[in-house]
């Protein structure tokens, strides 16, 4: 299944909303060298509650927009 996730880099507040269909993401992190990405993969694991390795980022490493395969997790 794939996750449509729109990211907020530097944030000041991190935080989450799930409205159904696209998770938005506020990661403190900046746009640069991937570390907003790690942050995204690594946020979206928490909320799943599994390892990042379980999950894949497919499409929008350098876009706001991204889309996460999350296997067959189920969504909360």
């Amino acid at each position: 299944m794939l996750l449509q996730v729109r990211v907020h880099p530097r944030s000041a507040k991190p935080r989450l909303e799930w409205d159904g269909t696209e998770l938005r993401l506020w990661v403190r992190e900046p746009a640069a060298d991937g570390r907003a990405n790690a942050a995204v993969v690594q946020a979206v694991a928490d909320w799943l509650d599994v390892p990042p390795s379980a999950l894949r980022m497919v499409r929008g490493a350098a876009a706001r927009v991204k889309l996460v395969d999350i296997g067959d997790i189920a969504l909360p």
